[in-house]
């Protein structure tokens, strides 16, 4: 679950809209050292010009969202309003997120940057950083219901 889930809906929205011409630039990004004090994404953003952190729209992070039984979002109010609706209309159960007790994520420093973000994950974390974090408590339809919110939440930002 953390972060296979994650890194497996990435690519698969990579692969769905990989031929879609949007008004703006995607830029899929797996990071690593997450658990280490967000390094990854850390180094990721520091290496980006002031300009180009200027015309980042949004960052869109997906981790550990495969167990559980809703889709959970959190991060700036129009985004997860957007991805709550959205889910609305598609039928997938989607909750707003508030905060993640003694913990966060990649997000975290656009977030910092204000840089406007939008997290993803499951309602049951319980098992990340456990060896029972496996394959078999893996719900696919929580993978699948984020990609297509993100997918849908990419198409209403274009349309903006």
């Amino acid at each position: 679950n953390d972060n296979g889930s994650g890194s497996a809906t990435v690519v698969t929205i990579a692969q769905a809209i990989a031929d879609v011409p949007y008004p703006f630039d995607i830029r899929f990004v797996l990071f690593g050292s997450e658990e280490l004090g967000l390094e990854g994404s850390k180094f990721h953003l520091a290496a980006l010009s002031a300009e180009e952190q200027e015309h980042i729209i949004a960052m869109f992070n997906f981790d550990a969202l495969g167990t559980g039984d809703t889709i959970g979002v959190l991060g700036d109010k129009p985004l997860v309003d957007e991805a709550i609706s959205i889910g609305e209309n598609f039928g997938i159960s989607v909750r707003p997120r508030f905060n993640l007790a003694n913990a966060t994520s990649d997000h975290a420093p656009f977030r910092d940057a204000d840089i406007p973000v939008i997290f993803f994950l499951a309602d049951d974390i319980s098992r990340i950083h456990t060896p029972e974090d496996k394959r078999e408590f893996i719900q696919p339809e929580l993978m699948g219901g984020s990609a297509v919110i993100g997918i849908a939440l990419l198409d209403a930002l274009a349309e903006e």
